[in-house]
């Protein structure tokens, strides 16, 4: 949320609580805004400014691209004034941990960087090169963590701006340009080390490892680095893109159930799915599975405390988890509890999504036309007082869904994943019944009616036994 005076609110809250833990995001509770940050300023600033000088959204939404670009510079113009009055440093205010890794400097050195690019002019070029080195160490998150937070989207935009259509080659700086490059190919080079390394194929840093650690860890996040990786120009006989993909597809599989546990850490995808996940609407909607494509942390050190069980569920674990000798094993480690260390955010969802479309271009299926289309299900009555239990059928227009995955829930029964799934309600009253396919290639269709039950108490033990 921009204010009349450039700036930008930090962020977006509940008035009256920490958390909105017991309603969905579409009814969630009155909200206040948080104090405008040059951090949050400088964030909005470059993704406006990136919006708009994409040549393909300027040729889709010429006007959205014009406005996006005045906003974005009437948050630097607020940035400029700031710093101007306070100084650099002077100029941050923290409010909370998260974004606080290098101050604001990541993101005025991307502000910079969006700015240049969208408008071509010079000193914005100056600002960025002032700002940031990206060869410099202290711009990695604990000093190895490479192309973090908004360096690593500074880096990126400039490394690509000609290929993008952005930017001309002779208004870069070539010593500059060379430093990004470096470092996306390092971290491409990272990801694959890290991966070759590990026997199920997961780049999980061995600096993580060497302290036991776990948590926020998702294989598509290393996946993303070494998609954008190969992007680069390699050398032909020194070319890593092979290995790159080979250790891109080793991390996705890893996420989507090819790990020690047997896990899908993807919602929606594979035979054994987590059915707690840390996310508002899968807590609060009325399916017992969360919504599908939802990522989940691939590793977790332990179980999380819980305000239930506290730390029991950690204890029950033999040989314990933070034993010195022969603890449980780290990728084994896994339980399904509310445990906010695999909880994501929506950057983990959006280099999962491209990691996702990058390798789908590589396949027929870029070419595939597609609309989704609702599905039926089928032999279900709208009302019924029978105790009888049906049986529905799931049916799409022109889709053949004999080799679908179907996923089948309703109130009063366990989810089920089957062609076809007995209705027995145990209570009356109205009962949704909700089906999702998912075809071989990837699509899905959704089918949801509505049935009512009016089973009596004689009934319900008649239906039971």
């Amino acid at each position: 949320m921009q204010d009349d005076d450039g700036g930008f609110y930090f962020l977006v809250y509940p008035r009256d609580r920490e958390y909105e833990s017991n309603v969905a995001c579409d009814h969630g509770d009155p909200q206040v805004v948080w104090p405008k940050t040059t951090a949050a300023t400088a964030a909005a600033v470059a993704a406006l400014a990136q919006c708009s000088s994409s040549p393909r959204f300027q040729k889709q939404f010429p006007q959205a691209a014009k406005l996006y670009l005045q906003k974005a510079k009437k948050g630097w113009a607020f940035l400029q004034k700031a710093i101007a009055k306070h100084g650099k440093d002077g100029a941050y205010q923290k409010i909370t941990h998260y974004g606080n890794e290098f101050m604001h400097d990541d993101e005025l050195a991307w502000a910079a960087c969006e700015m240049f690019l969208a408008t071509g002019d010079q000193a914005y070029q100056q600002k960025l090169l002032a700002w940031f080195n990206p060869a410099d160490g202290g711009t990695r998150k604990w000093g190895w963590s490479r192309l973090y937070e908004a360096y690593g989207c500074a880096t990126r935009s400039y490394a690509f701006a000609v290929k993008a259509g952005k930017a001309k080659a002779d208004q870069l700086d070539l010593a500059f340009l060379s430093k990004c490059e470096a470092e996306i190919a390092a971290a491409g080079e990272d990801q694959l080390r890290r991966a070759t390394e590990s026997a199920y194929g997961t780049s999980f840093p061995a600096e993580t490892k060497r302290v036991r650690g776990g948590g926020w860890y998702f294989s598509n996040d290393a996946g993303f680095d070494l998609a954008v990786a190969s992007q680069l120009d390699h050398p032909p006989l020194n070319d890593p893109r092979a290995k790159f993909l080979e250790a891109l597809l080793s991390n996705l599989s890893y996420e989507g159930g090819c790990n020690p546990v047997n896990v899908s850490y993807v919602s929606g995808l594979g035979w054994k799915r987590p059915r707690i996940v840390v996310d508002q609407n899968a807590l609060n909607f009325r399916q017992t599975l969360p919504p599908s494509g939802i990522p989940i942390g691939n590793i977790q050190a332990g179980f999380s405390w819980l305000d239930l069980y506290q730390r029991e569920l950690g204890a029950l674990s033999f040989p314990p988890d933070g034993r010195n000798e022969d603890p449980y094993p780290l990728y084994d480690r896994w339980g399904d509890s509310w445990n906010v260390s695999t909880e994501f955010v929506i950057l983990n969802q959006a280099r999962a999504l491209a990691v996702a479309a990058f390798l789908m271009a590589r396949t027929p299926l870029k070419d595939q036309p597609w609309k989704t289309a609702p599905a039926q299900i089928t032999g279900l009555t709208e009302a019924t007082a029978r105790t009888k239990p049906m049986r529905a059928s799931l049916q799409a227009p022109g889709l053949d869904l004999s080799r679908a995955r179907i996923v089948w829930e309703t109130r009063d029964q366990e989810p089920a994943l089957a062609s076809t799934f007995t209705v027995a309600p145990t209570n009356s009253g109205p009962c949704c019944v909700e089906a999702e396919a998912q075809l071989p290639d990837g699509r899905r269709v959704f089918g949801v009616t509505n049935v009512t039950s009016n089973v009596g108490a004689s009934e319900r033990a008649s239906v039971e036994r």
